[in-house]
C-alpha cells in the first residue's frame, strides 16, 4: 500500500481523508504543504486544548474523590460497594514502584556491596556497562517552537478551523 497524506473534511472534527502522497520524485506544491501545516497547526491547537480540559477535568475528579474516601471514612465503611448505572465503585489500593533509574541503581548497588565485606564495589562498572547496553532510538516528527514575542498558543487556536479552500 502506497503512502498517505491525511486531510481533515471540512466541517467535521472527526474523520479524515486519506489522499495519496506523492512519490519522493514528485516535489509536494507549496499550496499543499500549507495546507496541510495549517491542518497540522489546528489539530496541535485542538490537542492541546484537549489536554488542559482533561487536566482540569481530572483534578476535579481527584477532589470528588478524596471527599467521597473521607465521607466513607468517617462513616467507618472500610470496603464499600457503591452501585452506579453501568457497574459499581469499590475502594481500591494503587501500588507504585520507585521508578529504576541510574541513581536508583547506583545507591542500591552500593548498599548491595556494602553488605558484602571483602567483595570488590563495582556499582560503577556495572552501570558503566549498562549505559553502554542502551539503545538510542531516533524518530522524525514534527514539533511547535514559539517565538519569544509570539502569541500564546491559547489565542491562536481561537482562529478556528484552517480554511479548506486554500485562501
Amino acid at each position: 500500500m502506497g503512502a498517505y497524506l491525511f486531510l481533515a473534511q471540512h466541517g467535521r472534527n472527526e474523520g479524515m481523508d486519506l489522499i495519496p502522497a506523492p512519490q519522493h520524485k514528485e516535489a509536494l506544491d507549496p499550496e499543499a504543504i500549507g495546507k496541510l501545516v495549517r491542518y497540522w497547526v489546528y489539530y496541535d491547537n485542538k490537542v492541546a486544548e484537549l489536554n488542559k480540559e482533561k487536566r482540569q477535568l481530572q483534578a476535579t475528579q481527584d477532589a470528588y474523590e478524596q471527599q467521597i474516601l473521607q465521607q466513607l471514612k468517617a462513616s467507618n465503611m472500610a470496603n464499600p460497594v457503591i452501585q452506579i448505572g453501568g457497574g459499581r465503585i469499590v475502594i481500591g489500593d494503587t501500588k507504585t514502584q520507585q521508578p529504576l533509574s541510574y541513581t536508583m541503581l547506583e545507591a542500591t548497588l552500593t548498599k548491595y556491596y556494602g553488605q558484602k565485606p571483602g567483595a570488590k564495589n563495582e556499582t560503577k562498572d556495572i552501570l558503566a556497562f549498562i549505559r553502554a547496553q542502551r539503545t538510542v532510538q531516533t524518530t522524525q516528527g514534527l514539533k511547535r517552537v514559539t517565538n519569544p514575542t509570539s502569541r500564546s498558543r491559547s489565542n491562536s487556536s481561537s482562529r478556528g478551523r484552517p480554511d479548506t479552500d486554500g485562501k
